[in-house]
């Protein structure tokens, strides 16, 4: 995989790089202060807001990966590979859903 520069120049203390193969965009971690420039108020805001939205996705595929141990699914067929991921996500979904009342990060209403 190659990385390349956007043709077009991104925002000043901006990072964006464009994969020439797949043609998606990152953005890795937005804004970064440099040398006697440091990250203003809002800047520091806006990046804990992006790295939130982030951890929560890859936290599901570390979860896939790890733990279920699959991430490339090798079925015959879109309806058996659907099947594979739709289980997939509810088994996350039911084992983050126990976590979460055991754990009370959101108490259960009455």
């Amino acid at each position: 995989m190659k990385w390349t520069t956007p043709p077009t120049a991104p925002t000043p203390g901006r990072r964006s790089l464009r994969c020439s193969r797949r043609g998606t965009s990152y953005l890795g971690s937005a804004r970064k202060g440099r040398g006697g420039h440091p990250l203003t108020q809002k800047q520091i805001k806006s990046n804990r807001k992006e790295s939130r939205v982030r951890s929560r996705v890859e936290h599901v595929f570390a979860v896939m990966t790890g733990q279920a141990g699959r991430v490339f699914l090798r079925y015959i067929g879109a309806e058996r590979t659907k099947a594979a991921v739709v289980m997939m996500n509810l088994t996350y979904n039911l084992v983050r859903y126990e976590q979460i009342v055991r754990l009370d990060l959101m108490p259960l209403r009455a």
